[in-house]
């Protein structure tokens, strides 16, 4: 099932039909829609070490039956989600593993990793999901961090400045390694917010 830029694979035997017995009449609803960004900063509150790629997206399922009586389904086993890059830029960061799947854990507030494979095809990252709940791909700071060490900033009267952002993933360097402070910026410095 396709929702929007995201899919969403179940088998038959995953839904647990044996709860909607007593309902000869139901309908099965199964949603998985982006939040909005007010509710997406909400939740990345006090998370600085982790940068959003793209969209948070919320999985839901019920059942419905004749009466509109609307009952929360469980699964028997996991089921499989694919959500895709938003931008290119995220790419290299899905293909060495410092961009991830993460699920928000509602009780602890807290961002945990699921196992996820990125692929390259689809430009996704495919993953299960063993709960309903909100889910992103997500990018570790320190990670990112890591990887934008500009070698020409050193002596730079806005080095400090360029670090922190770049640290947080606010700007690009002109390559992996430079920065070209003293150039004009291009939209290509700057990263989506």
């Amino acid at each position: 099932m396709i929702f929007g830029n995201a899919t969403v694979s179940l088998e038959y035997s995953a839904i647990n039909f044996d709860q909607l017995i007593n309902n000869s009449d139901f309908s099965l609803i199964i949603s998985l829609k982006e939040i909005t960004a007010m509710e997406a900063n909400k939740l990345l509150e006090g998370q600085e070490s982790l940068r959003l790629a793209g969209s948070i997206y919320e999985f839901s399922a019920g059942a419905i039956d004749s009466a509109n009586n609307l009952k929360e389904i469980k699964f028997n086993s996991s089921i499989k989600l694919s959500i895709p890059l938003s931008l290119s830029l995220y790419k290299e960061g899905a293909a060495n593993g410092t961009l991830k799947a993460y699920f928000h854990d509602a009780a602890n507030s807290t961002w945990e990793v699921v196992a996820g494979v990125y692929n390259s095809e689809t430009n996704a990252i495919a993953f299960e999901a063993s709960s309903f709940g909100k889910f992103a791909l997500l990018e570790k700071v320190t990670e990112i961090a890591q990887s934008n060490r500009f070698k020409d900033i050193g002596a730079h009267w806005a080095a400090n400045d360029i670090q922190y952002m770049a640290d947080r993933g606010y700007i690009n360097g002109a390559t992996p390694d430079l920065f070209a402070p003293d150039s004009q910026v291009t939209r290509q410095n700057l990263l989506p917010c």
